[in-house]
């Protein structure tokens, strides 16, 4: 049934809570009822005094509407693994410029440090080239001009816009996480394909099947496989719903490396970023 409410998403949320409680409520109420009838008709069924009596408890019975069990939608739940490094600074840009042509720069001369623990957020409108930035940090695009270097003991994992054409459309999800880390027991990469919400004979469905966003959770699945100390991620809220995104948020704040995230999520911003490059 739907319904309208004026004010924030907080409030929304907290009105499905009460009507889940209240539904729970007359769900339990309900319960009870139908076990006091199921219990006066076994009993008095076949005594010849109270046979009508139980005959109209049945009619009453039947005419009950059955009340489903509140079911909880799948939440990604999952956490980062950390690979150990001694690096006080694991990243160090400077002067990058990009631009497709000679003569349509995306963006110039950018330089800065990324510290262990520290989370940088790339913002501005679209078209301005963030991810291509990104893609420039992360070596999957040539700069024009500038140096990146990382730290000898950097590994970081990258969640992009573009990632999803890496993966292999002939390979099963399962495939893929293997493609991260080949060493993997089976036991662990199921775990990691349950985390990502694919469970069961899910994990041998090929990518060519999947919808955009289950692809999302399969690349984050990558990243999940690997021990990294640096993550780049590309509008990682795309395609989540909001109780994933309070895990990933919870998942990058428990995150001991560091961070580089593109997103227009001003909630995300505020929760996990150190600093913005604008």
């Amino acid at each position: 049934s739907l319904f309208m409410l004026e004010g924030s998403t907080h409030k929304f949320y907290a009105q499905l809570e009460a009507n889940d409680e209240h539904y729970e409520k007359q769900k339990e109420a309900q319960d009870k009822k139908r076990k006091e009838l199921e219990e006066f008709i076994a009993k008095n069924k076949a005594r010849a005094s109270t046979a009508a009596q139980a005959q109209s408890k049945v009619k009453l019975l039947e005419k009950m509407d059955e009340m489903d069990s509140i079911v909880d939608e799948a939440t990604l739940e999952f956490d980062f693994n950390y690979k150990d490094t001694p690096a006080k600074v694991l990243l160090d840009v400077k002067g990058l410029s990009f631009g497709y042509k000679e003569n349509e720069i995306l963006f110039k001369d950018i330089s800065f440090t990324l510290k262990k623990g520290e989370t940088l957020g790339i913002i501005g409108k679209n078209g301005k080239g963030k991810s291509t930035l990104l893609n420039n940090i992360a070596k999957e695009l040539k700069p024009l001009s500038g140096t990146i270097d990382y730290h000898g003991t950097t590994t970081f994992g990258h969640f992009g816009q573009t990632n999803i054409s890496h993966l292999n459309p002939n390979n099963t999800i399962m495939d893929e996480i293997y493609v991260s880390n080949a060493k993997l027991p089976e036991a662990t990469v199921r775990g990691m394909c349950g985390s990502m919400m694919s469970s069961g004979d899910d994990v041998k469905k090929k990518i060519s099947l999947l919808s955009g966003g289950e692809k999302s959770r399969v690349m984050l699945g990558q990243i999940l496989a690997k021990d990294v100390n640096l993550l780049f991620l590309d509008e990682p809220t795309n395609h989540l719903d909001m109780q994933s995104i309070d895990s990933l948020t919870k998942a990058i704040k428990n995150f001991e490396g560091s961070c580089i995230i593109v997103t227009h999520s001003e909630e995300l911003l505020r929760q996990v970023c150190d600093r913005l490059i604008v």
